[in-house]
């Protein structure tokens, strides 16, 4: 058991509690998001005790990843939804899904961590994600504005913690376990950062900043 694993493991304890702590004040975008990040407390948590008893738990990766994708996809089609293609966004879900099954059934057994999946999933975030992040700085030239908008922290934190992840899985099969394990290091140290990011983002839609009514977000895609 790693010393990374279990500080990884209880940081993202933090979104999912400072989400809790403000849920009131959260849209339904963010109470998605709420939920997931709730659910990969719980895949996190499920994989550390596992481990501790030698026991496998690729089998969660299986069931969680489509399950992963759908609610995330979805979030991004209501981020997105301004845009003329859109829509595109919906017909991933049903399309990732019937790959996920797929792939447990031919192709990745259900002991193995099924990294094309993952890899896919965590490449369609990282587009979503820059794309939100650019749209939204084209759109907003206020620093101080940028800081107190939980958007802004939340776009940030799933791009970091997907380019991590996507960094890991894609080269699962392609590198050395030597190499591997260096850059698992760089993926945990980047989910802790996404997860202190989803952290700040949560705290920062409270009671003020929704009264207020000065995220950009909000006429951006509602």
């Amino acid at each position: 058991m790693n010393k990374f694993e279990i500080l990884n493991c209880v940081l993202a304890l933090l979104p999912p509690l400072a989400g809790l702590k403000n849920y009131r004040y959260l849209r339904r975008d963010l109470r998605l998001l709420l939920l997931l990040l709730s659910m990969a407390f719980l895949v996190d948590f499920t994989g550390l005790t596992f481990g501790l008893f030698g026991w496998n738990v690729y089998w969660a990766f299986h069931l969680y990843a489509p399950i992963e994708f759908s609610i995330l996809v979805y979030i991004f089609y209501l981020w997105l939804k301004d845009l003329t293609w859109s829509r595109f966004i919906l017909f991933l879900i049903p399309a990732y899904v019937v790959f996920s099954i797929l792939n447990t059934l031919f192709l990745t057994e259900i002991d193995k961590i099924n990294y094309m999946p993952i890899s896919l999933s965590y490449f369609i975030y990282t587009a979503a994600s820059s794309l939100l992040l650019y749209r939204y700085r084209t759109s907003n030239k206020d620093l101080r504005h940028m800081l107190r908008d939980s958007y802004f922290w939340i776009y940030s934190a799933i791009l970091v913690f997907s380019s991590g992840s996507l960094c890991y899985f894609a080269f699962y099969e392609l590198v050395s376990k030597h190499i591997l394990y260096l850059v698992w290091y760089f993926h945990i140290i980047m989910n802790i950062s996404g997860n202190v990011l989803f952290t700040i983002g949560f705290l920062c839609q409270g009671r003020q900043l929704e009264s207020s009514g000065d995220s950009l977000s909000r006429h951006l895609y509602y």
